[in-house]
């Protein structure tokens, strides 16, 4: 670990802050004991005498993660990616893990799948299930689910030798009542780690990933404020399947699908319709689903006659879309009568629509991983840099790094940041070894579900000092100055990152 002060650059912080994971590190010597008997497959890697290789018709495979995409799948379709694995030199055990869906994820939230393994990629026997243990699971839920790990070896009859060629498939189904999600795309990303079985007996076997991403989450859409991005009026009751209508010169509302009725004299009109949300992120005219921000609400407005007299009364229905999505998951309609269909529905007047409020004009975008990482990944504002605090409630830290002072001159320390558990979901720990006085970390801090930190210094005889809290919401100052301490021993921030990858400015009073 770098006994000297760091001159972190954001594009670096971006680049520890994205390689940690939602909670997870392994550094110092934690990384070199990781490392020792272990080697990630990137087309073909070697350590040693053991060697691992990847091989498919549609995938990419760099820094050590293999991706392939989904895209154009209909209700109703299904389809099988395979992946060849190419075992060299002393037998191992092999185990994968995912890497995170978006926090906003149609496709994931729709398709159905599961993951098996076959003894190879010709193989007309029987497969064994990897996850789930029986039937299917949604996209989101595995990803989810394995990226703490999962065993790709048998158990029952470990580790793989050189010959063997076992075969991964991931099979995925669109069901014919999800056409919500027709003509989603989205990503799948996996990791594969290879563990010498001459170094540890089966019955010391555990999973390698422990090290760096053990009780890891994955990012979730945080929607404090729901904000009235725009309104489309209609020039008449009939909105087209495939047509977008602009709400604003950076978002437009495409329609899927609609639901039409005919009304007294006889002229059909928009009475239903999904719908999802556009952006165009880089002002080039192209507007895109993935960098739209999630919708949290929609409003539908129609007029009608009124009790067949004339004038009209208009009705308005408001639709939550919880948890927030850049689409509908169903038709979204104005108000029918109290036992009346569709047929009593008015026509669609005008569509409102609200989305979380979170970076630049309620936008954002969605980011490849969930997390939004600046620089060439998408995101952040350059060198300029956005204030955390009351004034911009809406935004939330993704990292940091810190700087550990202590002037007892003690030696090196662990560092323990730890998420509060709100009652709805496990507490989660950062653990940071061998830390001395003058050292830099750097931590993912993204807050999912709740963004209250409490901060704490363990020397080797396992005294325990509380620093204190800190919070990440925005709702409250953070970032460069920022310090939490004892009033002995500090961390104090040196750089911080928004979760979706803005710089965060200096705070003059912590």
């Amino acid at each position: 670990m770098n006994r000297d002060r760091l001159d972190v650059s954001r594009r670096r912080l971006l680049a520890g802050v994205s390689g940690l994971g939602a909670f997870g590190f392994a550094g110092g010597a934690t990384s070199a004991a990781y490392l020792s008997d272990r080697e990630t497959a990137s087309g073909t890697q070697r350590t040693g005498s053991v060697g691992l290789g990847v091989a498919c018709d549609s995938c990419v495979t760099a820094d050590g993660v293999t991706t392939f995409a989904i895209e154009g799948v209909e209700p109703g379709d299904e389809g099988t990616e395979r992946f060849g694995l190419s075992i060299e030199g002393n037998p191992v055990r092999v185990w994968l893990r995912t890497t995170c869906p978006p926090a906003v994820d149609p496709l994931g939230e729709a398709l159905e799948v599961r993951l098996r393994v076959a003894a190879d990629c010709n193989a007309a026997g029987g497969r064994r299930t990897l996850y789930p243990s029986s039937g299917w699971t949604t996209l989101a839920e595995l990803r989810e689910a394995l990226v703490d790990g999962v065993r790709v070896d048998d158990p029952t009859d470990p580790c793989l030798a050189a010959g063997d060629d076992p075969c991964l498939e991931f099979d995925y189904r669109l069901p014919s009542d999800a056409a919500w999600a027709g003509s989603a795309a989205g990503e799948v990303g996996f990791e594969l780690v290879a563990q010498q079985c001459r170094h540890v007996p089966e019955s010391d076997a555990t999973p390698p990933f422990e090290a760096s991403a053990s009780g890891s989450t994955c990012p979730d859409v945080e929607c404090e404020t729901c904000s009235e991005l725009g309104t489309i009026d209609l020039a008449d009751d009939r909105l087209e399947p495939g047509e977008t209508y602009a709400l604003d010169e950076r978002h437009e509302l495409q329609v899927l699908r609609t639901t039409d009725a005919v009304d007294g004299d006889g002229n059909r009109e928009t009475v239903c319709a999904s719908v999802r949300l556009l952006r165009d992120a880089g002002g080039t005219g192209e507007f895109e689903e993935s960098a739209a921000p999630p919708i949290c609400a929609i409003t539908v407005t129609g007029r009608t006659d009124a009790d067949g007299e004339s004038g009209s009364e208009t009705r308005t229905a408001t639709h939550d879309v919880d948890p927030p999505l850049t689409r509908t998951r169903g038709r979204i309609c104005t108000p029918s009568d109290e036992n009346g269909g569709d047929g009593t529905r008015p026509g669609i007047d005008s569509i409102t629509v609200s989305t979380c409020a979170d970076g630049d004009e309620n936008g954002g975008g969605n980011g490849d991983d969930g997390n939004g990482n600046g620089d060439e990944n998408g995101g952040g504002n350059g060198d300029d840099c956005i204030p955390c605090g009351p004034e911009s409630v809406d935004r939330r830290v993704g990292g940091a790094t810190f700087e550990y002072a202590d002037p007892t001159g003690n030696g090196s320390v662990t560092i323990v940041i730890t998420q509060q558990s709100n009652g709805k979901s496990p507490r989660k720990t950062v653990t940071i070894e061998d830390v001395t006085p003058g050292d830099s970390i750097t931590v993912p801090l993204a807050g999912n579900k709740n963004p209250e930190f409490a901060f704490s210094v363990r020397d080797p005889n396992g005294d325990e000092w509380t620093l204190g809290t800190k919070h990440t919401s925005c709702s409250q100052p953070f970032g460069p100055g920022t310090t939490v301490t004892d009033g002995t021993r500090a961390l104090t921030v040196l750089e911080a990152v928004t979760k979706d990858g803005a710089s965060i400015c200096e705070v003059s009073d912590s």
